[in-house]
């Protein structure tokens, strides 16, 4: 059985991806219960250092990036860049997105406003 083949297997059966002992969790993705891996790949404050326009006008702006890994036909629709999607109740959108043997992988970031406290 080939690397592919098992990971397949995987995939369907739920053994090590998507079982909840293991890497997986139930998150709500667009109002439906589904067993998924999100990935906290990066979070903080988003902009090109070298651009102090850029900077100047981003201030006060967060963005938190997330991956999330979940089996394709538990995804309600086509997934598009620019897309919203709900994750527990946040906002986001898709940055990118891809299918692989029946894994689906979105790239997400979510935009909020970032409150400071008062001096």
């Amino acid at each position: 059985m080939s690397l592919r083949e098992v990971m397949r297997d995987d995939l369907r059966a739920g053994r090590v991806w998507f079982n909840e002992g293991e890497m997986a969790g139930t998150h709500t993705v667009n109002g439906v219960k589904v067993l998924c891996v999100v990935d906290a790949a990066e979070a903080g404050e988003s902009y090109s250092l070298n651009d102090s326009a850029k900077k100047r006008s981003t201030e006060g702006v967060m963005t938190g990036a997330l991956t999330l890994y979940m089996r394709r036909d538990e995804y309600k629709g086509v997934p598009y860049v620019g897309q919203p999607l709900t994750l527990d109740g946040r906002k986001y959108r898709i940055d990118s997105y891809g299918d692989d043997e029946g894994m689906l992988e979105l790239n997400v970031s979510e935009v909020r406003a970032r409150c400071y406290p008062s001096a």
